[in-house]
């Protein structure tokens, strides 16, 4: 039955016509509602429906049919209780892709409601044109939320609680002298610490090379965006304050653990970023491009391992070895 103005104001807009990609994978093809015998009155009815809304949000980006794989708009519209993208119109009309039961028996008990609000402008051929302007009774996407996949959600928090364990390891990684400037310091400072090269050369009793073995075994901790977002500007300028010498010894080090060994890949393949093939062997010793390879190997990020023979001049090498065809000039 159509809502009444006395009914309860819907908490969540329940998502339709929202299809399959290769990112979620939980919505269901398009491919599998295409009805061919579809009655046309209410196909057609449905058409006249989904280019009624009640309200419209604009996103960034536009979507692409996943049959034809046309430009299909950049809009998800409402009607108060679902919410659909401005494409869907798209698939109805020249597809004959059917949505669900319920909402296509939602549409025919709301058509004469609907009918009192101005239809878009729409064709095969330039899609769905402006919504026509005026009051809307209810702003729909300021009050409501699209209801979200159970398994998207899901997703969603694994992806939180993953960011604030790393968060958590990377800090728990610091120098001891730093952890608590840290904490009470906000992200945007992260790369203003003036003192941190003072801090960490008398926690460790002026011994630099102990120092800048701690700076890259913290260079190396923690794997996803919270760290490349944060963690690593700050750790990489507090080690471009000490000497180039030093990161050197830190690596041939005996106290060099496997998790500096992949902090040391790190650094070098952040520096080297935007510098040209060879830059590096300006200050590393090329007998060290195998040792720090392999870490960077070990990272599981290739972009580290292209980015480490880049800085020692190799690259061309690992490509032509891999890749014959690159051998054509």
């Amino acid at each position: 039955m159509p809502p009444t103005d006395s009914d309860e104001a819907t908490h969540q807009l329940r998502p339709v016509g929202f299809w399959w990609s290769e990112r979620e994978l939980w919505w269901p093809h398009p491919k599998d509602a295409i009805v061919p015998d579809w009655p046309r009155e209410e196909r057609a009815a449905v058409i006249d429906y989904l280019l009624r809304p009640e309200d419209v949000q604009q996103y960034l980006g536009l979507s692409r049919c996943r049959l034809c794989d046309r430009l299909v708009g950049s809009r998800t519209f409402t009607d108060g209780t679902w919410a659909w993208p401005e494409g869907l119109v798209h698939y109805v009309d020249c597809h004959g892709v059917r949505p669900p039961d319920e909402f296509v028996h939602w549409i025919l008990a709301c058509s004469e409601a609907a009918s009192k609000r101005l239809a878009c402008a729409y064709s095969r051929e330039r899609g769905v044109g402006p919504v026509p302007s005026r009051e809307r009774l209810q702003p729909h996407f300021e009050t409501h939320h699209v209801a979200v996949h159970p398994v998207k959600q899901a997703l969603r928090l694994a992806e939180e609680e993953a960011a604030r364990f790393e968060e958590r390891e990377w800090l728990a990684a610091a120098p001891v002298c730093l952890r608590s400037w840290i904490v009470g310091s906000t992200s945007n400072e992260f790369a203003t610490v003036r003192r941190a090269r003072e801090l960490l050369l008398a926690e460790h009793r002026g011994d630099a090379q102990a120092a800048m073995t701690a700076l890259l075994k913290w260079y190396g901790t923690g794997t996803g965006s919270w760290r490349g977002r944060l963690g690593q500007a700050l750790v990489a300028g507090i080690i471009d304050d000490f000497p180039r010498s030093e990161v050197i010894a830190a690596l041939e080090s005996p106290l060099a653990t496997e998790r500096g060994l992949e902090g040391s890949a790190r650094y070098v393949a952040q520096w080297a970023y935007g510098r040209a093939s060879g830059a590096a062997c300006q200050w590393l010793p090329a007998r060290l491009h195998a040792r720090l390879r392999a870490a960077a190997t070990a990272t599981g990020d290739e972009d580290n391992t292209v980015a480490v023979d880049g800085a020692f001049g190799q690259d061309r090498c690992h490509r032509r070895r891999h890749h014959p065809d690159d051998l054509r000039e």
